[in-house]
């Protein structure tokens, strides 16, 4: 065999290689066929890396980008199908149909005057197109041009008649301008021309639950159930909506005896097992999961739920880690560890994640949202602000991230905006009660309490259960002198609902505010009843009966209630914080650890036991008590704020400090929390630290137990050479 030169050989190649290039549409001929014949055989991977090498032969030719864009959506690669789709719209201007499919790309991430665009140059060439028009309907509703909105869906309906998906979107015209009967009327011709059609089934479905027919959705859901391009599992979650549980069991184990349902069915089952309170169930169904397939990543995050549900935050992230390990880049998972770090008041920690979350999904407005409201509960007001103009700027359509913007502006004091924003809200969620109710709090904010009035009213039109509108009114009665008013609202409310403690605690705040404390004094006695764990109604009664000197006869009335209940920790808890009041040290350690013996989880007793313990130096007994009350009261600051103390006595600055800068950030403006944090900082050796802390606290105007023990604190740290401070 002759060898060739090894220069020659090279030149050999290079020119067969030149001679392949100069001819790109026959090359990229052969890889579309061979995408073809691996997309036939099922290589969906294999057919996809043909497809793009015949777009770098011929990156104008269409055929290839649509190739791919559909190969892809069977492999579910949506950010390969949007892309290949907006890019076939560019190669085909003239092409009505890649038009609207761009437009829908647009449609469905908030880009409405993108999805416009498209619409209008598919109108350009073909007038009469049906989807362009219901494109251009959907994409002004979506810009609040509503009038125009109509008038495209309405001619889509005009040339379509017969056709589904215009008239289903008029419907949904009809209900956001307020026309019930009117949407309900369009969904009925829909359902006439198709009524097994999934869309308009789930339609009217929702409408007639919004409206409280519930029970005439039924066979709507099982509509939608049933069909190939519906969703097999609506109609039990329809069931667990309306609480019939037994009947959601039902159709879920139905839908495990699939094969390509069951694990899907299975997690949904342990969902409706745990709702119905039975817990050790779903938890083995759960369990069965994950010996099947450990790296389940939602069964791990819904077991993640569970946990957060029963109070294992620990676990929580446990299962949330396992998660992040199969899926690193999995946003439900970051945002879930998010949720959970603000739980636990780790704010920071909650904030990295959460800004992992807009980097694992840049067009989600939701962790700009949540950190918004984090920078808001802890009163960092600017960084509250901007974060929130950052989630408007993300999804300028979300009501959300422009709900948050108005909580941020009358945070910051910028009334004038917030009123604006507010304002352009209303009109374009007319229907929001939560809107409404917002509105009527930022024109209270800005003295225009008949202003105010109308929005809240409004917002309890829409929405009876309102708390916020419920609250801000009675706050507004109260101020005009109308106490009979702003109770009877809330009487009405309780009538319905007697067992809802925040309704409970709301009525007994404004029966305070009327001076009608007995009326105060049996709401809050109710809520403890219901919860025991609800520490501002303890604090709140606790507060009611100091100011009034009531604390001998609250007592007698508490060991009535316990006489008759023995087994009743709400009454016992008030009888042993009462005699705490009265300085009855003794007999009160002595009631809360009767109270414990019985329930060793009731969290309010076992915090306040735990500092008495502390004060008592029983500081391994106190620290056992004030660990189950953490984990039982939640982000009740007052438990993290004991457990920090604890660690103080124990000489553990370290462990103390973060415990206290959660109760910090929680509550800001309470000086005790801030001197706390103070002593911390000085015990660990952080002076200067210390200082900083302590001049906030000291600067509050609120009076607190130990102000006096901060100032010598101050005086000194003052004195120490400020070479050695750190």
């Amino acid at each position: 065999m002759t060898l060739l030169p090894r220069s020659l050989g090279v030149f050999v190649v290079m020119a067969l290689a030149t001679g392949c290039s100069h001819d790109p549409e026959r090359a990229a001929k052969r890889f579309v066929a061979n995408g073809d014949r691996y997309a036939t055989a099922g290589q969906l991977k294999d057919a996809a890396i043909e497809y793009r090498n015949a777009i770098q032969q011929t990156p104008g030719a269409v055929e290839p980008h649509a190739k791919l864009a559909a190969v892809s959506a069977r492999t579910s690669d949506v950010a390969t199908v949007v892309r290949e789709l907006i890019q076939i719209a560019e190669l085909a201007p003239t092409d009505p149909a890649a038009q609207v499919q761009a437009g829908s790309v647009y449609l469905l991430a908030g880009r409405f005057a993108d999805a416009r665009e498209r619409a209008e140059a598919a109108l350009r060439v073909k007038g009469d197109d049906v989807a362009a028009h219901l494109l251009l309907g959907q994409a002004l509703a979506g810009l609040h041009d509503a009038k125009r909105s109509e008038a495209s869906l309405r001619e889509a309906v005009r040339l379509a008649p017969d056709a589904v998906e215009p008239r289903v979107a008029l419907a949904s015209h009809e209900w956001t301008a307020g026309r019930a009967s009117s949407a309900e009327a369009e969904l009925r011709r829909a359902l006439q021309a198709d009524a097994t059609h999934p869309l308009a089934n789930r339609a009217m479905a929702l409408l007639y639950t919004v409206t409280g027919r519930a029970a005439r959705a039924e066979s709507h859901w099982k509509a939608v159930a049933v069909s190939p391009s519906g969703d097999p599992f609506v109609l039990a979650d329809y069931y667990l909506s309306q609480r019939r549980f037994a009947d959601a069991e039902a159709e879920l184990r139905e839908r495990a005896a699939t094969s390509s349902l069951r694990d899907a069915a299975q997690a949904r089952l342990a969902a409706v097992l745990y709702a119905r309170g039975e817990k050790p169930q779903a938890r083995h169904e759960l369990t069965a999961l994950l010996a099947r397939d450990a790296a389940n990543v939602p069964v791990l995050l819904l077991k993640a739920r569970f946990d957060v549900a029963d109070g294992k935050p620990d676990d929580a992230l446990a299962s949330i880690e396992a998660a992040k390990a199969v899926t690193p880049a999995s946003p439900d998972a970051a945002f879930l560890e998010g949720q959970v770090q603000a739980l636990l008041g780790n704010t920071q920690k909650a904030i990295d994640a959460f800004e992992e979350v807009g980097g694992l999904n840049p067009s989600s407005a939701a962790p700009a949202i949540a950190i918004a409201n984090i920078r808001l509960q802890s009163e960092d007001r600017a960084s509250a602000l901007e974060w929130a103009e950052r989630a408007r700027k993300t999804q300028p359509d979300s009501l959300e991230a422009r709900s948050v913007l108005v909580r941020a502006l009358t945070a910051n004091r910028l009334l004038d905006r917030a009123l604006e924003e507010a304002s352009a809200c209303a009109d374009e969620w007319p229907r929001s009660a939560a809107i409404q109710a917002q509105l009527g709090q930022v024109r209270a904010a800005k003295g225009d309490a008949a202003g105010a009035r109308q929005a809240l009213t409004a917002a309890l039109a829409l929405e009876p259960s309102s708390m916020l509108a419920l609250g801000a009114l009675a706050q507004l009665d109260l101020a005009d002198h109308r106490p009979r008013e702003a109770q009877a609202r809330i009487d009405a409310r309780l009538h319905d609902h007697p067992d809802s403690v925040p309704l409970l605690v709301l009525s007994a705040r404004t029966a305070i505010g009327a001076g009608a404390s007995a009326k105060a004094e049996a709401a809050l006695k109710r809520a403890i009843e219901i919860d025991t764990t609800n520490m501002p109604a303890f604090e709140l009664l606790g507060q009611m009966y100091i100011r009034e000197g009531r604390l001998d006869a609250a007592r007698e009335q508490f060991e009535a209630v316990a006489s008759r209940d023995p087994r009743s920790v709400g009454a016992r808890t008030m009888i042993a914080m009462l005699l705490e009041a009265q300085q009855r040290r003794a007999d009160a350690i002595r009631t809360y650890e009767a109270i414990l013996a019985v329930h060793p989880a009731a969290g309010v007793a076992a915090n306040n036991l735990a500092w008495l313990y502390a004060e008592d130096d029983r500081l391994d007994e106190a620290l056992q008590l004030a660990v189950v009350a953490k984990q039982e009261l939640g982000r009740m600051p007052n438990a993290r704020d004991t457990l920090g103390w604890i660690y103080l006595r124990k000489k553990q600055p370290l462990d103390a400090i973060p415990l206290f800068a959660q109760c910090t950030d929680a509550q800001p403006e309470n000086p005790t929390y801030s001197y706390h944090l103070a002593v911390a900082y000085k015990d660990a050796g952080y002076t200067a630290k210390a200082r900083e802390v302590l001049a906030a606290a000291l600067a509050s105007s609120r009076p607190f137990p130990a102000r006096d023990h901060a100032v010598q604190l101050m005086e000194r740290i003052d004195t120490e050479p400020t070479a050695i401070r750190r």
